[in-house]
């Protein structure tokens, strides 16, 4: 009767792993969920450095100095990052079903952390470039030129 009682509850699970391993599948094939990862990865490279080639195409000039261009371009940067955030921590299953929700979780970390150290970074490049640390007092104001 002990030999019954095993064997029935090494079966239940047996039963129990395949389901497991059956949920964790995805219902295509892998080769079509690292395409769809790829392609995710290129569309998220795409969108945040889009606001970067177009100030770069819109005004191909030499621009001033370097720094004063670092700083303007980790202000787009910065910008452009925080603007995708919503989609990383929608939870959309066409997002984080190719990576895990854990792995899109953490790349939405990291990703809040560098575009807040790009945005804290863009008035110290800003008054690097200018030569100048006015920027960084509370009694000036902040122009926006648009």
């Amino acid at each position: 009767m002990a030999a019954a009682v095993q064997e029935a509850i090494t079966m239940n699970d047996n039963n129990r792993a395949d389901r497991n391993d059956q949920a964790f599948m995805p219902r295509t094939g892998w080769s079509t969920f690292f395409a769809w990862g790829a392609c995710l990865i290129a569309g998220y490279l795409t969108l945040a450095c889009l606001p970067v080639l177009l100030a770069i195409i819109a005004d191909p000039g030499p621009g001033g100095p370097v720094f004063r261009q670092l700083g303007l371009g980790a202000a787009l940067m910065g910008f452009s990052l925080l603007a995708l955030q919503p989609l990383l921590a929608g939870r959309f299953h066409w997002v984080d079903g190719p990576f895990g929700l854990d792995m899109v979780m953490r790349f939405h970390k990291a990703m809040a952390i560098l575009a807040g150290a790009l945005l804290l970074a863009h008035p110290v490049l800003l008054s690097l470039g200018m030569k100048s640390w006015h920027l960084l007092s509370f009694r000036t104001g902040w122009p926006v030129w648009l």
